[in-house]
């Protein structure tokens, strides 16, 4: 029974973990891209 609930923790810390962890990882690629466009739009302006 202990053990039962024991794996039924794990397995919700678990699920927990992993959106978390893509939560953050789209919010990441999000401002990474941003960051992106941001350079290029500079990069087009200085060759401009």
């Amino acid at each position: 029974m202990v053990l039962v609930l024991y794996s039924y923790r794990q397995l919700a810390s678990d699920y927990i973990a992993i959106l978390y962890q893509d939560y953050f990882q789209h919010r990441f690629q999000a401002k990474l891209s941003l960051a992106n466009h941001a350079t290029m739009l500079i990069d087009v302006l200085l060759i401009a």
